[in-house]
């Protein structure tokens, strides 16, 4: 037997909660397939993972090839067909890799020797935004998912990380400073083709994570703490003064763009909340379990995926949209991180 599947076995045993002899776990019902993270090894100075796919009725099973690596950032085309996935060489640079969902056809994309990362998929599964470095500071690139022609999205300043597609496959958002800007770090759109780039907001706090509702018209993202809401040309910028005055990250909307998920530091811990596009009907979905964190809606808007902190690892959880329901993923004992989810 290899050593990379010995270790790997040895690795993510079976997590059984076992009483009286049966088994206590059961893999969760879900429509669709998940992307993550999974950890298989670990030193001082090293996390090693693998990035892995879960379906209903199939075990997990790895889709990275790279041992010894830290592979990150999964995200699966909108059909489910295929997952770009941020992977590493044997000279320790950051190359982009497509492979398709079942495991087949794994290659790079990204075939110059610097950090790429983040990878994105556009709505329409053509095009990939991702962020690199080999022009100095980290700018924002596409390229399509044959692997031709590259574009440079952003050109001064930096550094800029890529926000999220329109629902049209238009535009970029993302974030980050240009030149002369100070340290105010803003969000931006442009066109997908790079042109026709411009500042959405302005003024003081750092602005992060902007997120297209589903109907192109508005932008969620975080400032300074406060969950905002901009119209997609800049005009309005409200704060949603219902949400806790603390940090957001990885906000998504609901298909039909009712509502927003996102989580948020409060009282010593990491909960995921749901709140209405209106600032109503705000709710704690993990207050009642383990802290949760990187929350992720499926595509029917029925299920949250999303990290649980369960103390001596971090583990996938799936559950219901008011909360109910939760149960972990996989039965790996591994730590397991970034949850994708795609038809």
């Amino acid at each position: 037997m290899k050593a990379r599947t010995l270790r790997l076995i040895l690795v993510l045993l079976p997590l059984f909660s076992c009483r009286d002899g049966v088994v206590e776990f059961t893999q969760p019902e879900f429509q669709g397939k998940i992307v993550f993270r999974a950890t298989y090894s670990q030193t001082l100075d090293f996390i090693y993972t693998h990035i892995m796919i879960a379906e209903q009725g199939r075990e997990p099973r790895q889709l990275s090839d790279s041992d010894s690596c830290f592979n990150t950032s999964p995200d699966i085309s909108p059909d489910g067909s295929r997952v770009v996935l941020t992977s590493c060489d044997p000279d320790y640079h950051r190359p982009i890799k497509l492979v398709n969902s079942d495991g087949s056809g794994l290659r790079i994309l990204t075939a110059f020797r610097t950090f790429n990362e983040n990878p994105r998929f556009s709505p329409g599964g053509r095009w990939i935004a991702f962020e690199s470095s080999r022009d100095g500071p980290r700018q924002i690139f596409t390229i399509d998912s044959n692997g031709n022609n590259l574009r440079k999205i952003t050109e001064a300043g930096g550094p800029f990380f890529v926000g999220s597609w329109s629902p049209d496959g238009r535009y970029i958002s993302y974030f980050g400073r240009e030149f002369g800007t100070g340290s105010e770090w803003q969000i931006y759109v442009s066109n997908a083709d790079g042109s026709n780039q411009r500042q959405l907001t302005s003024g003081v706090g750092t602005k992060l994570y902007p997120t297209w509702s589903p109907d192109g018209f508005h932008i969620a993202y975080q400032r300074e703490g406060r969950l905002h809401l901009l119209s997609s040309d800049g005009a309005m910028d409200l704060p949603v003064p219902a949400a806790p005055d603390s940090l957001h990250s990885y906000m998504y909307w609901s298909p039909n763009g009712d509502f927003l998920i996102f989580s948020t530091f409060m009282n010593g811990r990491w909960d995921i909340y749901r709140i209405n596009k209106d600032g109503s009907g705000l709710q704690n979905l993990t207050q009642d379990s383990y802290p949760g964190n990187f929350p992720v809606l499926s595509p029917w808007d029925d299920r949250v995926a999303y990290v649980a902190d369960l103390g001596p690892m971090r583990k996938i959880y799936l559950m219901n949209m008011d909360g109910t329901g939760k149960q972990p993923l996989t039965r790996f004992s591994s730590d397991e991180y970034d949850p994708r989810w795609g038809r």
